[in-house]
């Protein structure tokens, strides 16, 4: 049986009736969970989400594939760094840099063998919850988010199959295929419309100009040399 060694309990130590020493066993008992749900959200998960669509653009079928190449990896680094941790809250307890690093040790695992079908699997509800409230917050703050917009224009070329072509497994695909894909009538900048899954991002400038942008790259250039200039210009 292989498995990760890898392990991370956070707990909230709220316990009326009293509790055992879960301590003794490496639980990390916290005042507040929250700081730690929104790192696992938009780092970790985010995380998968880049190594998905990225991946499946540049032809591979394994996160330990996709999180080995030097490009995703430094794309998706960057868009940690960058981007998710400025919304984060601190994490009592925690060195985000090294959890990122874990994170990569984690994802080059290659006896862990998951697929890029699974983490892309329904993405319509996981962009959502792990890369677009990045790019909201950070709108709200003023700022742009070039490396989140990156990530849902490959996910939407993905779903166009101009480029390649993927089976998409998304409980919204009627959809979606109306919004993006060819087949559908539509195009990539549908997703542009798409409130369900980018929120007020579908009417702020910034996003729609990055989004743009990064499909002109990826169109015109190809999804390798697209990663390299959005992680070289972010």
């Amino acid at each position: 049986m292989t498995c990760e060694p890898f392990i991370q309990w956070v707990i909230e130590d709220d316990f009326p009736l009293g509790r055992p020493p879960l301590e003794e066993v490496g639980v990390q008992l916290v005042d507040d969970v929250v700081p730690y749900e929104l790192m696992k959200l938009r780092l970790l998960n985010a995380s998968h989400q880049s190594l998905a669509h990225w991946g499946r653009l540049l032809g591979y079928t394994f996160a330990h594939e996709a999180a080995s190449d030097p490009d995703i990896e430094h794309f998706t680094r960057e868009f940690l760094t960058r981007e998710a941790l400025t919304t984060l809250p601190e994490v009592p307890g925690i060195d985000v840099t090294n959890y990122i690093d874990i994170l990569f040790e984690r994802f080059t695992n290659s006896a862990i063998a998951d697929t890029l079908a699974r983490l892309a699997f329904d993405a319509s509800d996981r962009m959502p919850k792990f890369v677009i409230p990045t790019a909201i917050d950070r709108a709200h703050a003023g700022d742009s988010s070039p490396l989140a917009a990156g990530m849902c224009a490959a996910w939407a070329l993905g779903m166009e199959g101009s480029m390649v072509q993927l089976d998409i497994q998304d409980s919204h695909w009627p959809t979606l295929k109306k919004l993006v894909s060819h087949d559908g009538g539509g195009n990539a900048e549908g997703l542009l419309s798409d409130v369900a899954v980018l929120g007020p991002l579908t009417e702020n400038n910034h996003f729609r100009q990055d989004y743009c942008a990064a499909l002109g790259l990826i169109r015109t250039q190809g999804a390798r040399a697209a990663i390299k200039a959005l992680s070289a210009f972010a």
